[in-house]
């Protein structure tokens, strides 16, 4: 079975700020993914992807004054790979 996951957030900044979101696909589950689109921001603000110390994947950007959606997706997660392996 497929899987679609996805995201979309809405922030309120009363002025341009630092932004850091823990919503990226752990690394070790990249494989499962058959299909991911771009994180979209509006309007586009340039981001980074980099892994910190306790090696979570985390996104920075700046969020600008006001009203700032963000949005993520991806398709394709087989379903099994999280199904436990049978016992015995």
């Amino acid at each position: 079975m497929l899987i679609r996951l996805g995201y979309e957030i809405a922030i309120e900044c009363p002025h341009q700020m630092p932004v850091i979101s823990l919503l990226e696909i752990d690394p070790a589950r990249q494989a499962d993914i058959k299909r991911q689109s771009k994180v979209l921001t509006s309007p586009h603000v340039e981001s980074s992807v980099y892994t910190d110390s306790f090696g979570n994947s985390c996104r920075r950007f700046m969020a600008p004054e006001g009203g700032f959606p963000v949005a993520g997706s991806r398709n394709g997660i087989s379903a099994s790979a999280y199904q436990p392996a049978p016992s015995g």
